[in-house]
């Protein structure tokens, strides 16, 4: 009982976090591509409850290369396809998240203040919270890559007997069908093993080696049953899932980057870290800056070395096999709870080297006024505040028109109701129930949002020639030239990233 009431932050912050969930859910937008996801998570349910496979998206890319768990079972207790509902879930799910994170921060800290801020960052990272309720792909692999790590701290020492490599399997088997990169928890656990036998624990190579095959053979059966077609011709569709994120093929839109369009093979080599760069609050960058000297310290720390190597592993794939990147770097959302946790033991590990209390309260009260701010801007900007840049980035101008900012296009949930309660009243001429002379709006991008806030007093249209308005987002604006007179700006942290237009 103890023990349990010692974890009382993580409490507090659950009670919290779901109230918060409960009392905003409903307001959060659409993103470009959620539709997508979760039609596929229908299709594959489908597959499952009828035994047969119906496409029913005209797609490139077929739905047996995409992992779909996570979209199914959403649609299973959301048949409905109430978004509002489908965005609770995440939310909901993605505490998870926040769990596993404390469990973590749990195993390199003693201290409450250490767990506690842990959760504050993470929740007041505009870049990771506001990606949460909107993503149905990398929110997912987020929490299943913390979990596999929590499970190889807690469970890769045992043998192959013990229950626990059933779930290292299950866990192992989500983790990589999410994504690719998933594959790298195998390192993470030889790497814990050799962690191991070094500081002198028992390690008998064949038994750890049977183990491997064990937890291999159960994640990929796990992975194939719960991903349909995926086993015909089993080896080619695996070679092909493997190496697609260097060749996908999907993707050739090109990337908003110092104001020009690049295509992924112009894009710079730092582009990842830049983006962090520009992106994540400045003083999780600074805290988080001393780790590789911190690091020699730490290595009794088991913890910190698999979260240090997590970090590297996955940079160093990125700089060899330059994978395809859109949408800023939201793939990457796995990455701040890891950076945070990082940043968190430094900043106690500084504390506690540091003899002067008057630099320690003042490194406090300069983290805190920086936490106000992100709240203010939290609270100001909720829902779209995951398009977060940080001072950094507006030493080089606008960011929001130098970078990718609002890629999921969230503010068109905005334009759709703007046109619907306040551009309708005016323009008594449109019908809203005459499909001939109702108001008909071309959506650049993420039609799906403005169609769905519509309330279907408006028609949604796909070619612009038929359209009395043109909803468009800066960089489809930008890339396609349309004139026109704009009749409505919507903003992001005061600066315009969408618009209202009539063509000329």
């Amino acid at each position: 009982m103890k023990r349990a009431l010692a974890h009382y932050p993580l409490y507090i912050f659950l009670i919290f976090y779901i109230a918060l969930t409960l009392a905003t859910y409903k307001t959060l937008p659409i993103a470009n591509g959620e539709e997508y996801r979760i039609l596929r998570g229908k299709e594959t349910l489908d597959h499952f409850f009828r035994g047969e496979f119906k496409e029913k998206l005209l797609q490139p890319i077929p739905n047996y290369f995409m992992y779909n768990l996570y979209p199914m079972v959403m649609v299973l207790l959301n048949p409905n396809f109430y978004y509002e509902w489908f965005h609770l879930f995440n939310l909901l799910f993605a505490s998870i998240g926040f769990v596993a994170a404390y469990a973590l921060a749990v195993k390199m800290s003693n201290r409450v203040w250490v767990r506690s801020a842990v959760l504050i960052a993470l929740l007041l990272f505009p870049r990771f919270f506001g990606e949460l309720g909107i993503n149905p792909v990398d929110m997912p692999f987020m929490v299943f890559y913390l979990l596999s790590i929590l499970a190889i701290l807690k469970f890769g020492r045992h043998s192959t007997e013990h229950w626990s490599t059933l779930l290292l399997g299950i866990l192992f088997g989500i983790t990589q069908g999410l994504r690719q990169i998933g594959f790298g928890v195998y390192i993470l656990l030889i790497i814990s093993d050799l962690y191991d036998r070094y500081s002198g624990q028992k390690f008998v190579l064949k038994t750890r080696l049977l183990k491997y095959i064990y937890i291999f053979i159960i994640a990929n059966f796990f992975m194939l049953i719960t991903w349909p077609n995926f086993a015909i011709n089993f080896f080619k569709n695996y070679a092909w899932y493997l190496f697609i994120g260097s060749k996908f093929y999907l993707w050739d839109f090109g990337l908003l980057f110092f104001g020009n369009f690049l295509t992924n093979d112009q894009r710079p080599w730092f582009y990842l870290p830049f983006f962090q760069l520009i992106t994540y609050p400045i003083y999780i960058l600074i805290l988080f800056l001393p780790t590789p000297f911190i690091f020699k310290r730490l290595i009794k720390n088991k913890t910190y070395l698999i979260l240090f190597t997590a970090l590297i592993f996955n940079y160093l794939l990125y700089f060899l096999l330059k994978p395809v990147l859109y949408d800023g770097i939201r793939h990457f959302l796995f990455l701040p709870p890891i950076i945070v946790l990082l940043a968190a033991v430094n900043l106690e590990m500084i504390f506690s080297a540091l003899k002067n209390k008057l630099i320690r309260i003042s490194i406090v009260g300069i983290i805190t006024i920086i936490l106000l701010n992100l709240t203010i801007y939290t609270i100001k900007e909720y829902p779209y505040h995951y398009p977060y840049f940080n001072k950094i980035a507006f030493a080089f101008g606008n960011p929001y028109k130098l970078f990718e900012s609002d890629y999921s296009n969230t503010k068109y949930r905005e334009a759709s109701e703007w046109i619907r309660d306040e551009y309708l009243k005016d323009e008594s001429v449109y019908s809203h129930s005459d499909l001939k002379s109702m108001l008909k709006v071309y959506a650049c991008d993420n039609a799906f949002a403005l169609d769905y806030f519509s309330h279907k007093k408006f028609l949604s249209v796909i070619q612009k020639e038929k359209a009395n308005l043109i909803v468009c987002d800066y960089r489809n604006l930008k890339q396609s030239g349309y004139e026109g007179e704009i009749i409505k700006e919507f903003y992001l942290n005061g600066y315009d990233v969408l618009y209202v237009m009539k063509l000329k």
